[in-house]
């Protein structure tokens, strides 16, 4: 479960804010080779830290996050509407019903809130991460190398995809994640 302030720290004062959804699974495994410890951000001194976290285009987050929240029942989405709902356009739309009032899963959870109460020197997005690497190697000499990616369900994906255009749902879900929004493009001027 990833939680605000999770985070992993070298102890050569480096640290990685984990934000699910972003390579997360991928940046964790090559963190604990590359010598990282999990830690809470909140229990740590990162004043002299050098930190760095990933951003992804949020409809692709959300795109990602339906397709893994569908998947599986928890205590968080069983007695929600959405997981009672076979039509998968009404399905859609009755998740964004449920989020636009409680983002209460960590997954669709906006980026910026995980990483909104610390200082952040480097932020990468997902879809430039290798030119993101490069440049942690040039600032830092930290060599990342992500093996794999987690592989959502590609017909389910393209599945959610479809609805959300066919139903005109992108003003909906960009202003859902109109912070999200605003980082990820700031990022992108910059790269």
């Amino acid at each position: 479960m990833h939680k605000k302030g999770t985070c992993w720290r070298h102890r050569h004062n480096m640290t990685y804010f984990n934000i699910p959804k972003n390579a997360s699974m991928s940046m964790k495994a090559v963190m604990r080779k590359l010598g990282f410890a999990a830690n809470n951000a909140y229990e740590i001194d990162m004043q002299n830290d050098f930190t760095f976290a990933i951003i992804r285009n949020p409809l692709d987050r959300f795109y990602s996050a339906y397709v893994q929240i569908n998947r599986k029942k928890t205590e968080d989405t069983q007695s929600k509407i959405f997981f009672q709902e076979d039509n998968p356009q009404k399905r859609v739309l009755y998740f964004l019903d449920e989020i636009s009032v409680d983002l209460y899963d960590e997954h669709i959870q906006l980026q910026s809130w995980f990483i909104e109460d610390f200082h952040i020197n480097f932020l990468m997005t997902m879809d430039n991460l290798q030119k993101g690497f490069r440049k942690l190697k040039e600032l830092k000499n930290i060599d990342i190398k992500l093996p794999m990616f987690n592989e959502s369900d590609k017909i389910k994906l393209i599945e959610v995809i479809s609805i959300v255009k066919e139903l005109n749902l992108y003003d909906r879900i960009n202003e859902l994640y109109k912070r999200d929004w605003d980082l990820y493009r700031e990022i992108k001027r910059g790269e």
